[in-house]
């Protein structure tokens, strides 16, 4: 018996099925099917955490008693190699998206964020054992974008020179503002892969990035699934009014001052990630074109608003 079955039938179940789910993960992750004594069929997913990538484990660890309803986790592991069970949510939102009207899109979005928010609106100062950081930030993903668009030069010939600048321009930029001082707790990583309905509840995944930072820190990596201007320019109004009605009151230049920060920020660092899902053949060479693209327009857009802004 191994480890995992071993984990597994100290909950009294029994693996029938197991497979691996492929992607660029913190480590390794299974889709598991079992039979309980009682000969009830269940599915799982188990993450069995990167020994460099295991603070998940304490965020769990730290913010389960208070955003339980947003967790699909079922059982931590502590001893190594440490791992997490979670119920099996089956597909993400991102998966049926394309595939939804525009209104609908709106409307998943508007409830996304109302739970993005409500986890915002937690106190920091009630959690135990608080070890919470805050988000600061780099120039990390202007250095990461870069170096993988010069190495998808070498493989395409459509990469433009003006998209180096383009990135350049954006984080010359970002060193003229400074973030509003209004930080609460961000989840850090809630793009669409991310996010599942679950019974008419929004679940979310990957929890290693949480700190402390301004709420449009998760509403600008949302938008990074978004390919629709009309609904990225909705989405913008529907969180100036959700923060205002939840009491996280962010004047007009705060609120566009941050979201210029962050959202040029994970522009680049989405772009990063989209060009090694190419390398690793996770997109074709039309789809990872179209990304490019559509978030190069983005980042000239945004630098527009910026210049006006300063």
């Amino acid at each position: 018996m191994n480890l995992l079955e071993e984990r597994l039938a100290s909950m009294n179940f029994k693996i029938i099925a197991l497979k691996e789910i492929k992607g660029l993960y913190a480590g390794k992750v299974y889709r598991i099917h079992v039979l309980s004594d009682s000969q009830i069929k269940q599915s799982f997913i188990y993450k069995e955490l990167a020994q460099e990538r295991n603070n998940e484990i304490s965020i769990y660890n730290s913010l389960s008693p208070y955003l339980k309803d947003y967790f699909p986790l079922i059982k931590i592991w502590q001893n190594t190699p440490q791992a997490i069970l979670m119920n099996d949510l089956g597909d993400s939102v991102k998966i049926s998206w394309k595939n939804l009207n525009s209104s609908t899109k709106v409307d998943q979005l508007r409830t996304i964020i109302q739970s993005l928010i409500s986890i915002h609106s937690i106190n920091p100062d009630i959690i135990k054992n608080n070890s919470i950081v805050d988000h600061r930030l780099t120039k990390e993903w202007q250095h990461e974008c870069t170096k993988n668009l010069l190495k998808l030069a070498n493989q395409v010939d459509w990469v433009k020179e003006e998209w180096f600048q383009l990135i350049e321009q954006a984080y010359n930029q970002l060193e003229l503002f400074t973030p509003s001082i209004l930080k609460v707790i961000t989840h850090g990583d809630p793009h669409l892969e991310n996010i599942f309905y679950n019974n008419g509840k929004v679940k979310f995944i990957d929890w290693e990035w949480v700190a402390m930072s301004s709420p449009l820190r998760d509403i600008t990596i949302l938008l990074q699934d978004i390919y629709e201007l009309n609904i990225i320019d909705k989405i913008i109004l529907i969180s100036k009014e959700l923060l205002n009605k939840e009491g996280l009151n962010m004047t007009s230049l705060q609120f566009n001052t941050d979201f210029y920060i962050f959202y040029s920020d994970h522009l680049a660092m989405m772009m990063s990630w989209e060009i090694e899902k190419f390398f690793f053949d996770l997109h074709t060479e039309q789809e990872i074109k179209n990304i490019l693209d559509f978030k190069m327009i983005e980042l000239q857009r945004i630098n527009y608003q910026m210049n006006d802004l300063s």
